[in-house]
């Protein structure tokens, strides 16, 4: 009989045999950990491999259609294909003596069908006898955020004086309805510390404070609006795609509803097809409270840096069809010209610098609702502001006007 002090040799042996099991697994595992550590790397670094061989192969498959991808982005934008080259070869140009160079910032109302307020205030000032040349920094949906971006390329060709239109639509969300494309790529000329000390107001217009880097970058490297166009390609296939299968399902559907359907409206005059502002257009293109815009401080630092850099500054309220909102009974309602008054005393202009021509014209000079102007209508613009190209600028620090004209 065993002592009671002695180990049980079925204990004892069971023991064994679970230490000698522990012990291989210890040792099967150490050598499984060793002998598959290289080939785990291995795979990561060939999956490391595959994707980064997949990014480059779809970059350069996007790089080698870069250019089809921009022009479908910027179909309906002419900024990169024509301002821009344009304001560079203004800038380039010499600085002949005796000869005015002035910098005409605007949207859409700058054109008058045949011709446009730039071409009619060159003529104007050469029936006074001076000498200009003239840059106009405008294009369809242009206000004033784009204006500050191409300040930098505007101030290198020294204008004597900028001529800056105030569009009241401008200062209202209306004006941004229907859109489309990327107007802020020549943000990029804006330096990190402008797109941030205008942080909120410049992301009302879609702007981050790191964009204009990103643009800066895409822009030095050829790929300006290639992803933009990359985005709208794809858009249209799922367009398509969604068209086919309306189509096999014979499912119809009512015509988009745009934001401008409520804004005018279309009435034939005899031959000659009238479009007209409605009350509800009236009260979405003027209603706001104008001097409150985001868009003041933009403004506000593009005159302080155009005055820094002594340019001189005419800026001009666009005529508005006022006839048309008397006809509608919304003069008290809207008060376009204590709105005006307003607007440019939260600008800080002076007299001289303040042109205010929102009820300059009958109604029969606007072309549309939107206040686009005939070449009469343009005539008549250049002539109400060529007093104030050619007066002496001794009096520009005059108290702002007050009132409409």
């Amino acid at each position: 009989m065993a002592s009671p002090s002695s180990p049980d040799p079925v204990a004892r042996d069971a023991g064994s045999v679970v230490a000698e099991t522990t012990e291989a697994g210890r040792s099967a595992g150490s050598r499984d950990t060793e002998s598959a550590s290289p080939a785990s790397w291995a795979r990561v670094w060939t999956c490391l491999a595959s994707a980064v061989l997949s990014a480059v192969g779809l970059l350069a498959l996007i790089w080698s259609h870069r250019q089809p991808l921009q022009e479908l982005a910027t179909r309906d934008l002419t900024v990169e294909s024509k301002v821009v080259p344009e304001l560079e070869r203004w800038a380039a140009r010499a600085h002949d003596v005796g000869v005015r160079r002035l910098a005409l910032f605007g949207d859409s109302v700058l054109s008058c069908g045949s011709t446009d307020l730039g071409q009619s205030l060159t003529k104007a000032l050469a029936r006074r006898g001076i000498r200009s040349d003239l840059v106009k920094v405008g294009h369809v949906a242009f206000r004033a955020p784009q204006f500050y971006y191409l300040l930098g390329p505007t101030l290198r060709g020294h204008p004597d004086t900028a001529i800056i239109e105030i569009n009241p639509r401008a200062f209202g969300e209306a004006y941004r309805l229907g859109t489309r494309g990327n107007l802020n790529a020549s943000s990029r000329w804006l330096t990190w510390l402008e797109a941030l000390a205008l942080g909120k107001e410049l992301e009302s217009d879609g702007l981050q404070p790191l964009d204009p880097l990103v643009y800066r970058v895409e822009a030095r490297f050829d790929l300006l609006h290639v992803f933009d166009g990359l985005r709208e390609r794809a858009t249209q296939v799922l367009s398509d795609w969604a068209g086919a299968l309306e189509a096999a399902l014979h499912v119809s559907k009512a015509p988009p509803h745009t934001p401008f359907d409520e804004v005018s409206q279309i009435q034939w005059d005899g031959p000659t097809l009238r479009v007209s502002l409605t009350a509800a257009g009236a009260r979405t293109n003027y209603g706001a409270e104008w001097s409150s815009s985001p868009m003041v401080p933009v403004l506000r630092a593009m005159l302080q840096q155009l005055r820094q850099a002594g340019v001189r500054v005419v800026a001009y309220v666009t005529p508005l069809n006022v006839q048309r909102i008397a006809e509608l009974g919304l003069d008290d309602e809207l008060a376009l010209g204590a709105k005006t008054d307003r607007l440019g005393r939260s600008l800080g202009l002076s007299a001289t610098e303040w042109i205010d021509l929102h009820d300059l014209l009958p109604a029969e000079r606007f072309r549309d609702h939107s206040e686009h102007l005939d070449a009469t209508g343009c005539t008549l613009v250049s002539a109400a502001l060529l007093d104030a190209l050619v007066a002496s600028p001794d009096d520009d620090a005059a108290p702002v006007r007050t009132g409409s004209r």
